[in-house]
């Protein structure tokens, strides 16, 4: 398809729809943007502290290096990038093992401490 100079002023209304349209799509996945946001080191030590466990930059920077901590960090060159949603889950999963672990612990105490009664009472 050829345009003419005569054509050029529709050609420039169909421009100029289709940029409307494109913006009108932008601001539309901008207002539902879901995407996860990324946090350097400090800002993820300030979301771990938020959620209300406390963890210092040693111990983060432990977390990221050892392979078996299941922590999400992902790396750029030599600069750690952290997602705030994957932070969240792994935050969520470390309360609730540490839920289950106190649970076990209450419960191996008192399964002691009723061992301990019954053989002080068949002493007697």
């Amino acid at each position: 398809m050829k345009n003419s100079f005569d054509d050029l002023p529709e050609q420039v209304s169909i421009l100029l729809q289709e940029v409307r349209s494109i913006k009108e799509l932008v601001l539309k996945t901008k207002e539902t943007d879901d995407s996860p946001k990324v946090l350097n080191f400090d800002r993820t030590l300030v979301h771990i502290r938020g959620h209300g466990l406390f963890c210092s930059k040693s111990k983060l920077y432990k977390l990221c290096s050892d392979k078996t901590s299941g922590f999400p960090v992902h790396r750029a060159g030599r600069q750690l990038i952290f997602r705030s949603n994957e932070i969240d889950l792994w935050v969520e999963s470390q309360i609730h093992s540490s839920e289950k672990s106190e649970l076990n612990s209450i419960v191996k105490t008192s399964q002691r401490r009723s061992k301990i009664f019954k053989n002080k009472h068949y002493e007697r």
